[in-house]
C-alpha cells in the first residue's frame, strides 16, 4: 500500500509540567508474523515521559492518517490498552498492512501557553465505553470543546472555555460558563460528539504476515518460547550515557531450529549470538540520550524445513539517567584491571565488596586498592570470570558487589553492582611473551587456614619428576596416556582431597562450552581413566588416553573443580564419594568448618602432536584459537557493562589500547 507518515505534535508550554508535552515513545517490529492457527496477542508496549494516557486506533483520514484505511478483519483492536489481538483469520495466507496512530491525553485538564501569548486547553479522553447519549443544550456555546469534561460536572465547567484549536474565542465564553454550571450537573448526557483533541499523534505503520498453520501452537514445540534471562513484556532496563546496555534473550523449541532474533529499537542498536546460544541485544547511549525513554522490541525466529516460525513480540523500555560511579577498565594478556573511584560511593570501602568470586587470595579487593581507588587486577581464568564468545570475540565478565559477611555465599543487600568486562579480537598475531604453564592456586577459608593446589603432569606412571613447564605446551600423540596429580598442602594435618569433576575445553574455564567430560560428581566419565596410588589423603593422581576432543581445537585445557574436608569426618563430600544422583548431594551452608567450598584448579595447554601429512585441523569452522591466552591481542577493550549504585547505577566505558606483537 501507499503509506503516508504524518506526525501532530502540540508545542506550547504545559500548565503542569512546565516544558513543552513530550511524545509518547512507542515500538513495534516492522515484520510480524504468526501461523494462521495460533491466536495471538500483541501487547503494544508504549511509554510516555508526561505521564499522559496513551491510545492506539486505526487512521480513518484517508491520504491523511492512511492510504486504504483498512481495518483487517480477523484482529480486534482495543485503543486503551493498545493491544492487537488476532484470532485466527481464515482466508488466505498473506501479509496484511495496518496504518496505526499513536496518541496522546493528558490525564487532568490542562493549559497550553503558546510564545504569541495564546493558549489552548486540553482535556481527558473519553474511554470506548463511554455513554454516548445526547449532549446538554444550555452549553452550545462552549459545548464543541467539552467533549471529556461534561461528566466532571460542576467543576469541570469552567473548562467549557476549552476550545482547543480556537483559542481565540475561549475567552469570551469564562464570564458565561459559571452562570451555566448549575444546570450542567443535572444532565447526564455524555460530551458532543466531537473528540477531545490529542497532545501528539504519531503514526505507526508494521505488516502482519499470517502464514500457513502450523501442528502445534504450543510455545517451545515449534514456536519458540522464552526461558531466562530474555526479560519480560514492558521491563524497565537502566542505562547510562556512554555505557553499553545489553538485553539478553534466549529461547528454545524443540521441535524446530532456533535460527535468529529480529529487533527495532534506537540507531546504532546491535545483536550477536553467543555459543551459549543467547542472543544479545547491544546499545549505547550518549549524552543526547540523557533522561529519556527509548523502546526495544525484538522476536525470536525458527525454522523447519522451509517454513519459519517468529515467537510472540516482546518490548523493554530502556531509562537513560547521568553516570554515578568513574570506574575504568585495562586489559592485559591475562588479567583484568578495575579502578572505581571511592567518591562515587562514600558509604563503602574495599572492605564491603567483593568478586563473583573470592576464596582465591588473588581475588582479594584489599590488595591493590588505595585511599582513592578501590582497585582489582582480576585474572581471565579465576575470581570467578565468567566466559563468553561469538563469532568475533572472546568476553571475559565478572562482577564487583557488596556484601553481608565475609562468608556470605549470597548477598541480599547490592547496594552496589559493578559488572565489567574485557573483550579480545579471536584473530590475531601470536605474541613471544606467552607462559603456558599454569602456577599453583592459594585459597584461604575459615577454619582450614591457608592451603595451596598445585596441578601438575607427568611423564609416565612414576609420577617421579613433573614435566618441565618450560616444555609446555605439552603435546600427545592420539591413544597415549596424559598423567596427572593434584596435591593440597595445608598447615592441617588431619585433612584430605577430593577431586570433584574435571573436564577438558579450550579454555582453562569451568563455564565453557563444550567441554569434555573426565570425572563429574565424583565418577569417572572417560572409560580410559586410572586411579593410582596415592601418597598421602591430599594427594589424587590420574590418568587417561589422550582423546580426539584434544585434536578437534589448536589446544585444550584440563580443569577440575576441588574441595579439601577434615579427614574421617561423616557426611562430607570427600565422604560421599561417586554420586551419580545429584539430588543427594547437600550443598547447604555449612555451620561447622568439615570441608571448604569447591576450586578451581587448572593446567595445560595439551596439543595432538602432528605429522608432516596431517592437516591443519579437522574442524577448522569451530575457530577456537586461544586468542586471549597466546596474547594475539590485535585491538583488547575493557569495558564497564553494567552498574547498580544503591539499587540502579552504572559506570562510564572507557578504553585501553594494547600493544601488538608480531613473530
Amino acid at each position: 500500500p501507499s503509506w503516508r507518515l504524518l506526525t501532530s505534535v502540540d508545542l506550547g508550554t504545559r500548565s503542569d509540567t512546565k516544558e513543552p508535552n513530550r511524545s509518547p515513545d512507542i515500538a513495534i517490529l516492522p515484520v510480524l508474523r504468526v501461523p494462521q492457527n495460533c491466536p495471538r496477542t500483541y501487547k503494544l508496549t508504549a511509554f510516555d515521559p508526561d505521564g499522559d494516557k496513551v491510545r492506539c486506533r486505526y487512521g480513518n483520514v484517508q491520504n491523511v492518517e492512511c492510504g486504504n484505511c483498512d481495518q483487517p478483519s480477523g484482529f480486534h483492536l482495543n485503543p486503551d490498552s493498545c493491544t492487537l489481538q488476532y484470532n485466527n483469520a481464515s482466508y488466505d495466507y498473506r501479509s496484511y498492512a495496518f496504518e496505526m496512530v499513536v496518541e496522546d491525553f493528558p490525564r487532568g485538564h490542562i493549559a497550553l501557553q503558546y510564545s504569541d501569548g495564546s493558549q489552548s486547553w486540553k482535556t481527558p479522553t473519553t474511554t470506548t465505553a463511554a455513554p454516548t447519549t445526547t449532549a446538554a443544550p444550555t452549553t452550545t456555546t462552549a459545548a464543541p470543546t467539552t467533549t471529556t469534561a461534561a461528566p466532571t460536572s460542576t467543576t469541570a465547567a469552567p473548562t467549557t472555555t476549552t476550545a482547543a484549536p480556537t483559542t481565540t474565542a475561549a475567552p469570551t465564553t469564562t464570564t458565561a460558563a459559571p452562570t451555566t454550571t448549575t444546570a450542567a450537573p443535572t444532565t447526564t448526557s455524555a460530551p458532543p460528539t466531537t473528540p477531545t483533541s490529542p497532545l501528539s499523534k504519531l503514526p505507526l505503520h508494521f505488516s502482519l504476515l499470517v502464514d500457513k498453520p502450523v501442528p502445534s501452537c504450543q510455545p517451545g514445540h515449534y514456536l519458540p518460547e522464552y526461558v531466562s534471562p530474555t526479560p519480560k513484556n514492558g521491563a524497565h532496563i537502566h542505562a547510562e550515557v556512554d555505557m553499553e546496555v545489553e538485553i539478553r534473550v534466549k529461547a528454545q523449541s524443540s521441535l524446530s531450529t532456533i535460527q535468529d532474533i529480529i529487533f527495532s529499537g534506537p540507531l546504532n542498536t546491535r545483536k550477536h549470538r553467543t555459543t551459549h546460544n543467547e542472543f544479545v541485544i547491544t546499545w549505547t547511549p550518549t549524552s543526547d540520550h540523557l533522561g529519556n525513554h527509548y523502546v526495544i522490541c525484538f522476536a525470536v525466529e525458527s525454522v523447519s524445513g522451509s517454513n519459519v516460525y517468529q515467537s510472540d513480540m516482546r518490548c523493554v523500555v530502556v531509562d537513560v539517567g547521568k553516570k554515578q560511579v568513574e570506574a575504568n577498565v585495562i586489559c592485559s594478556q591475562s588479567t583484568m584491571r578495575v579502578e572505581i573511584e571511592k567518591s562515587s560511593f562514600p558509604r563503602l570501602s574495599e572492605d564491603d565488596l567483593r568478586l563473583n568470586d573470592p576464596s582465591n587470595v588473588v581475588c582479594s579487593l584489599k590488595t591493590h586498592s588505595n585511599s582513592t581507588h578501590v582497585i582489582g587486577i582480576i585474572p581471565l581464568n579465576s575470581c570467578g570470570t565468567q566466559i563468553e564468545e561469538d563469532e568475533e570475540y572472546l568476553k571475559f565478565k565478572n562482577e564487583i558487589t557488596t556484601f553481608d559477611k565475609n562468608t556470605d555465599l549470597i548477598t541480599r543487600t547490592h547496594l552496589l553492582e559493578v559488572q565489567f568486562y574485557c573483550q579480545y579480537p579471536k584473530r590475531g598475531n601470536v605474541t613471544q611473551s606467552f607462559t603456558a604453564h599454569r602456577n599453583s592456586t592459594t585459597v584461604w577459608e575459615k577454619g582450614f587456614g591457608k592451603f595451596t593446589y598445585q596441578f601438575e603432569f607427568y611423564p609416565d606412571a612414576q609420577f617421579q619428576t613433573m614435566i618441565d613447564p618450560h616444555y609446555y605446551p605439552l603435546e600427545y600423540d592420539l591413544g597415549s596416556r596424559i598423567y596427572m596429580q593434584i596435591e593440597a598442602s595445608s598447615s592441617l594435618n588431619n585433612t584430605e582431597l577430593f577431586v570433584e569433576s574435571c573436564s577438558a575445553a579450550p579454555y582453562d574455564n569451568p563455564n565453557y562450552m563444550p567441554a569434555y567430560p573426565i570425572i563429574m560428581n565424583g565418577c569417572q566419565m572417560d572409560p580410559t581413566v586410572i586411579i593410582h596410588s596415592a601418597d598421602h589423603q591430599r594427594q589424587f593422581k590420574f590418568s587417561m588416553e589422550a582423546f580426539k576432543f584434544i585434536g578437534l581445537h589448536e589446544q585444550v585445557y584440563i580443569s577440575c573443580s576441588v574441595l579439601m574436608c577434615q579427614a574421617g569426618e561423616p557426611n562430607t563430600r570427600c565422604s560421599q564419594g561417586c554420586m551419580n544422583n545429584l539430588g543427594g548431594i547437600d550443598r547447604r551452608k555449612r555451620d561447622t568448618a568439615t570441608q571448604t567450598s569447591s576450586h578451581l584448579v587448572s593446567q595445560g595447554p595439551l596439543r595432538m602432536r602432528r605429522s608432516a601429512e596431517r592437516a591443519e585441523s579437522p574442524v577448522a569452522n569451530l575457530n577456537l584459537n586461544l586468542v586471549f591466552i597466546a596474547g594475539c591481542l590485535v585491538a583488547a577493550v575493557g569495558m564497564i557493562s553494567g552498574v547498580a549504585v544503591y539499587k540502579a547505577k552504572t559506570a562510564k566505558v572507557k578504553y585501553q589500547p594494547l600493544s601488538t606483537f608480531e613473530s
